[in-house]
């Protein structure tokens, strides 16, 4: 328990940096956005707050499909990669 206790604070001490990376930068896409579309800022404080929690609940979900993505091309590359050299030294003992 001990042990996994320290790898799972360790992976999270890890990916700290890059997740609050990541999330100032949807936050600064949001934001960015939402000024590209109102930059007169005419719209009240609640529909701006509901504007911009709408924007992000999609950047999110699309930053979580695109990691989704990449991670799936990766396995693919790693998988035909094992698949390969597996099969090398079964074509060297044919001939």
């Amino acid at each position: 328990m001990i042990f996994k206790r320290w790898m799972v604070r360790k992976l999270v001490d890890w990916t700290h940096d890059w997740n609050s990376e990541i999330h100032r930068a949807i936050e600064a896409k949001v934001h960015a956005e939402y000024r590209a579309m109102w930059p007169d800022d005419a719209e009240s404080l609640d529909a701006k707050q509901k504007t911009i929690g709408k924007m992000r609940d999609f950047y999110y979900a699309r930053m979580n499909a695109t990691a989704s993505l990449l991670f799936a091309g990766v396995a693919l590359v790693v998988a035909a990669t094992a698949l390969v050299l597996a099969v090398i030294p079964l074509l060297h003992q044919l001939h």
